[in-house]
């Protein structure tokens, strides 16, 4: 997973970790002050990733949102060129479960929500907002926010229904997420499917029946 997706959610010790809980109740009262902080419409948006480190090497990110962004699915790419994710999140808060897949073993693991975030909302409410100006990007209209959270310094233009087309990091360790194209409607269908080929197995790798 990009650093600039840690980076976004904040601070926390897990991949999935983060404050969609408090970043929701919090978002209402201070809507002239802070982006909205999670997309309210269905949308697929591909970004790209770059860093200072790895300029001649960018990844890219797929994100797909349903449900006003309780149905997450989070596919990386090795290069932007790639056609095929190396691996892949669904968070679906409807049914309760995180499912990590793993195309080069054609396996997938499950485990319950409990009190993981949402890794797809990249803003939460422990962060501090400073409206910036106004952008376009992937030909669609977003406010630039100055953004800051602990040691995190960076940058986030997000749209008017909550879509973050770009997310910089400054410090620590520079990075860009910044889309390439964006899709709105519904998603995909099977989107938030296990692939039927796929194996269940369990964290230690072993299957489970």
């Amino acid at each position: 997973m990009p650093h600039c997706l840690r980076a976004f959610r904040g601070r926390g010790v897990a991949l999935l970790i983060g404050l969609m809980g408090s970043a929701a109740a919090a978002a209402a009262p201070s809507q002239a002050k802070s982006p909205p902080l999670r997309p309210s419409v269905d949308v697929v948006v591909v970004y790209s990733v770059t860093s200072p480190t790895a300029q001649d090497h960018p990844s890219k990110v797929r994100i797909t949102y349903a449900n006003h962004a309780q149905r997450v699915r989070i596919d990386d790419f090795a290069s932007l060129l790639a056609r095929d994710p190396s691996g892949s999140v669904i968070f679906d808060r409807t049914r309760g479960e995180v499912i990590t897949l793993v195309p080069d073993r054609k396996a997938y693991l499950t485990r319950g929500i409990d009190h993981l975030a949402n890794p797809g909302i990249l803003l939460n409410a422990a962060m501090r907002f400073t409206r910036a100006g106004e952008k376009t990007i992937a030909a669609l209209p977003c406010t630039d926010w100055n953004v800051t959270s602990g040691t995190f310094h960076g940058s986030a233009c997000v749209t008017s229904a909550g879509v973050v087309l770009q997310a910089q990091r400054v410090t620590p360790q520079p990075e860009t997420l910044e889309a390439r194209s964006v899709h709105f409607g519904p998603p995909p269908a099977g989107a938030f499917d296990v692939p039927a080929d796929y194996l269940h197995i369990d964290r230690f790798g072993r299957l489970i029946p």
